[in-house]
């Protein structure tokens, strides 16, 4: 009797799972079938990716997210030792700025520079030198720096007299003043600075024009004077600063050749 039960109990189960099997499609059960050789162990301690990737801001390495002694080879599809990219990092620009090169003088050129220019003076030159100089210089295209002073003439009489008056009435009673105490005089007539002054006498010597200026004092004439007679001369001299090698050959061929007789020397 036993085992008619059981017999109806088996019949039941195998009843029940045939309704289960006819109730999904035909295409689930391939669903179901997984290939042997595509199953992999997964190690200890394995964390789903999500798991496994860092907090936003973080710069947590990938290897720390992975389990210790696990090769990339055995890395599932999520975990496939794919590098991590760091956001936060700065990226180098591509393009580098290229800064313009400069020349430079070489302090060694530039002192050497120095060393070899010099400073000559040429002078003192009078007006007729000078003009001669200057023409010289200009096919050279050189020009110095030009300083004049002026000088009383080298020769020339020293000439007395006494400066004119407001009037040619008071011109002619100071000629009748001086004739009285006998000082020889007479108008001077040229145009210019000294018309209308009274001439007094020349003189060779700057004594003889000193001795009578003292007499014509000593009498109450106290505006007489006395001055060399001709014009002022003017001298000039040239500097020509910092003068390169070539230059000074050229400067000192055109003295040679115009005035032999007025050297050129070291700047002072």
């Amino acid at each position: 009797m036993k085992w008619f039960f059981g017999l109806v109990l088996l019949l039941n189960l195998l009843a029940a799972l045939w309704g289960t099997l006819s109730q999904r499609a035909p295409g689930e059960l391939h669903a179901l079938e997984v290939n042997p050789q595509g199953v992999k162990l997964l190690p200890g301690g394995w964390k789903t990716q999500a798991d496994a990737t860092p907090a936003a801001g973080t710069n947590m390495p990938l290897a720390e997210a992975l389990p210790a002694g696990v090769p990339a080879s055995e890395l599932p599809a999520t975990l496939d030792g794919a590098k991590r990219v760091d956001t936060t990092a700065p990226v180098a620009s591509a393009a580098k700025t290229v800064e313009p090169s400069t020349p430079k003088t070489k302090p060694a050129e530039a002192s050497k520079a120095e060393k070899t220019a010099v400073c000559k003076q040429w002078g003192e030159l009078d007006g007729a030198q000078l003009s001669r100089v200057r023409a010289g210089l200009a096919p050279l295209k050189l020009s110095g720096a030009e300083s004049a002073r002026e000088a009383a003439p080298a020769s020339g009489k020293f000439w007395v007299y006494l400066p004119k008056r407001a009037s040619q009435e008071a011109t002619r009673a100071l000629s009748a003043e001086l004739k009285l105490k006998g000082f020889d005089n007479y108008p001077v007539s040229s145009d210019g600075d000294f018309q209308g002054a009274l001439s007094l006498g020349l003189f060779a010597k700057q004594q003889g024009a000193d001795a009578l200026l003292a007499k014509l004092k000593a009498a109450g004439f106290s505006d007489a004077r006395a001055e060399r007679r001709g014009k002022a001369q003017s001298f000039t001299t040239l500097r020509f600063a910092s003068l390169t090698p070539d230059n000074e050959a050229k400067l000192a061929a055109l003295q040679a050749r115009l005035l032999p007789g007025v050297p050129l020397q070291a700047c002072r």
